[in-house]
């Protein structure tokens, strides 16, 4: 995941939405976002909130409009890839093994950062889908889609995800799955999951591919 893996877009949400929703009176914290706004999708994200926590000072949309503006300039300058995805990636390709990140973000954002970030120059491939806004992101059908974009079987990919949602859809794909969960997502249930990170500590870039290696061989 691009989101969520590669990029700390949560806490940004998280506290773009806690400072637009106070000047309008309404008061978030950690729990709560982790609660309601653990979606792929800002306007749904603005959605949730609204609804849940009864705002009456700010509809869905101004504050979908919000979160967007924070987070495209937050994603144009200001944002960096995780160290430790960056050392993956670097250790992946130093054994000749494919990668790719997966994301919600509008196609174009999803390049431009991609392309800032090192990813396109690192042979990272990139792919941006729509989010569902009924049954989630990312559906079972999408890892599969990147799996065969990349030209391999499914069950020859493992994927890096940090929530509930991604790490069950990428399961029921069939692919095997590593979880990086970060404080929004550590309480969900990663029953399935063939690796959990307590943190990215845990595991060097080297020991984690030697174990995903091991998973697909």
């Amino acid at each position: 995941e691009l989101d969520g893996v590669a990029l700390d877009t949560r806490t940004l949400l998280c506290e773009a939405s806690t400072g637009a929703l106070k000047k309008a009176g309404t008061k978030l914290n950690h729990g709560l976002f982790a609660r309601y706004g653990l979606h792929a999708s800002v306007p749904v994200i603005a959605q949730s909130l609204v609804e849940n926590l009864e705002v009456s000072g700010l509809t869905a949309d101004a504050l979908s409009a919000s979160l967007s503006a924070s987070l495209e300039s937050h994603l144009s300058g200001l944002s960096k890839i995780n160290p430790a995805v960056e050392k993956l990636i670097k250790a992946a390709h130093q054994r000749g093994l494919p990668v790719a990140v997966l994301t919600s973000l509008p196609e174009e954002l999803a390049r431009a950062t991609a392309d800032r970030l090192g990813l396109t120059a690192s042979n990272v491939r990139v792919f941006a889908f729509k989010d569902d806004e009924t049954s989630g992101f990312p559906r079972a059908d999408v890892w599969l889609k990147v799996a065969k974009a990349m030209g391999k079987s499914a069950r020859f990919c493992v994927a890096v995800t940090s929530s509930q949602v991604s790490a069950k859809t990428a399961l029921s794909s069939g692919m095997r799955c590593v979880v990086a969960p970060d404080s929004f997502t550590s309480f969900h249930d990663f029953g399935g999951a063939d690796i959990v990170l307590e943190s990215w500590d845990e595991l060097s870039a080297n020991e984690l591919l030697d174990a995903v290696v091991r998973l697909v061989s």
